[in-house]
């Protein structure tokens, strides 16, 4: 949030100045933008290993369907390739 300063009664020509209360309250909305977007990082890390074992499990099923012949195994590897 800025302040426009006023010089004799009257707004000066587009000039905003941040007063050390402005520049104190922005810092604080960054660190917690912040510490909210490392919690997300720190969730997702602990959910990948699960992705990884959910991807080979679907990917096992596939190969187990051996009617679809080349389509199963061409299903089971772009699964496969989608792990991290």
């Amino acid at each position: 949030m800025a302040v426009r300063c006023l010089v004799g009664g009257s707004q000066t020509q587009g000039e905003e100045h941040m007063t050390e209360e402005d520049d104190e309250f922005a810092r604080i909305e960054r660190e917690q933008a912040m510490g909210w977007r490392k919690q997300h990082i720190e969730q997702k890390r602990e959910l990948d290993p699960y992705r990884n074992l959910v991807l080979e499990e679907v990917a096992a099923e596939f190969e187990k369907m051996v009617a679809f012949g080349d389509t199963a195994a061409s299903f089971a590897m772009f699964v496969r390739n989608m792990k991290r």
